[in-house]
């Protein structure tokens, strides 16, 4: 008997969850449709006022283009607050009108950013002030911490020594904070931390942070400051990728520059994503207790 090839465009049915053929119709439930692309949100125009009370100032960058970020006055509580606004649902171009629409990933991922900061509560995390629905749009706000980057602080020409270090050891204390909550950070980097305009080192962006344990499908992106395995076998990783993180982001402030391949050439990897080499499902990570930082 003849081998036979393994079909390459199987995919899991969006509507059951079945094996189908890419383009075919799914065996199971008879889906005949095609994903549809996240499409960004149409941002909103510079003086809108949401729920009569946000009045959105500045939209700020983000690293997607599938949920917004605004700067916005608090006419109630006459502050600047930190707006966020994701779709509810996207289109999933189905043959059914019951398999249209699904929550979409960006709502998500805001719904469990909520849940994550409703669950901490320090001086130095960012708090969440207000959550609402306008129009098949989710947004949650959040405290405004005026201020800049890591980086940029720590090389200003009136931070001393003492401060950088105590820059850090308060890094130290919020993310066992986090960790004792059973929550990866997963945004530990010298752009990614934030300096007050009090001078305190806080945690504002939970948009990467995630709930331990991670499963194996956990989708995460690569740079310098990510170990291999919350990439590679991520149901292995716990808080130890962002005690890896903040080692190397103590390591490229003390360099003074930004890291290159060149950095990692030294500790013997060409860049952090060949330690795929190192790891194989034989040669797991043992997880440690979730409140270990």
């Amino acid at each position: 008997m003849e081998n036979q090839t393994p079909n390459e465009n199987l995919i899991q049915c969006p509507a059951c969850g079945a094996e189908m053929v890419a383009g075919d119709a799914c065996p199971e439930c008879g889906f005949e449709g095609a994903l549809v692309e996240e499409q960004p949100v149409e941002p909103l125009e510079i003086g809108t006022a949401l729920v009569d009370r946000y009045e959105i100032t500045e939209r700020l960058e983000t690293q997607g283009g599938a949920l917004n970020c605004y700067l916005a006055f608090d006419k109630e509580s006459q502050v600047n607050v930190l707006i966020k606004e994701a779709a509810i649902q996207v289109g999933r171009a189905a043959s059914s009108p019951q398999y249209r629409q699904t929550d979409s990933p960006p709502y998500d991922r805001l719904k469990l950013e909520r849940e994550i900061l409703e669950g901490l509560n320090y001086p130095t995390i960012v708090k969440a002030l207000d959550t609402f629905d306008v129009e098949g749009r989710a947004y949650l706000v959040e405290e405004d911490f005026e201020g800049g980057p890591l980086r940029e602080a720590w090389h200003r020409e009136d931070t001393s020594q003492s401060r950088q270090i105590d820059w850090l050891i308060q890094l130290c204390q919020t993310l066992a904070k986090v960790h004792g909550a059973g929550v990866l950070y997963n945004a530990v980097s010298p752009d990614r931390l934030w300096v007050s305009k009090e001078n305190r080192l806080v945690l504002t962006d939970f948009s990467s942070a995630c709930r331990l344990p991670l499963s194996p499908e956990h989708k995460q992106g690569v740079d310098f400051y990510v170990p291999p395995e919350l990439a590679l076998n991520p149901e292995t990783a716990d808080v130890r990728a962002d005690l890896y993180a903040l080692g190397v982001t103590g390591y490229e402030l003390l360099l003074g520059r930004a890291l290159t391949d060149d950095d990692f050439e030294s500790q013997f990897l060409s860049s952090p994503w060949s330690a795929k080499a190192l790891l194989s499902s034989n040669d797991r990570c043992t997880p440690l207790p979730i409140a270990f930082c």
